[in-house]
């Protein structure tokens, strides 16, 4: 699969922010010198997006949280958030050679936890376009690839 174009990164949704100002104000009065607090505050807004086309459509990670086997058209379907560079998980994982494969500890809702027992190990094979979980919990992983195998420990 072809996956130029493709990133993934988390974002401090503003719009979100936006449509509950008033507590959001509240808060950063009472808040405005405490840096811990802010940072705590700030984090229940970011939200991991995905574009295909190099930034020209930015779009929610979806993950099919309940399959219908009757009909696709059923399914059910969450938002899933993903662990970048920051924060105290591994960062997600993908190389080109192995091109398509995204390993991630992250989790489903609203926005991403930093709550370990909210965090699981999530995998895609089609550059981020479908998601499995494969771990009820966070893992550390590192992928090497010899003579076409790839070891995820």
């Amino acid at each position: 699969m072809e996956d130029e174009g493709v990133y993934i990164t988390n974002i401090l949704n503003y719009s979100y922010m936006k449509n509950n100002i008033e507590a959001f104000k509240q808060d950063e009065e009472s808040s405005l010198h405490n840096i811990d607090y802010k940072l705590t505050y700030y984090k229940q807004w970011i939200q991991t997006y995905i574009t295909r086309n190099y930034g020209g459509k930015w779009n929610e990670l979806r993950i099919k949280t309940i399959p219908d086997k009757d009909n696709e058209k059923n399914d059910v379907f969450e938002t899933l958030h993903i662990h970048g560079n920051s924060g105290e998980f591994p960062r997600y994982y993908s190389s080109k050679l192995v091109p398509g494969l995204i390993l991630a500890n992250g989790n489903t809702g609203f926005h991403l936890s930093n709550d370990s027992s909210d965090v699981n190990t999530y995998i895609s094979r089609d550059a981020g376009l479908t998601w499995k979980e494969v771990n009820m919990h966070n893992k550390y992983y590192n992928a090497t690839v010899h003579d076409n195998i790839l070891n995820i420990i």
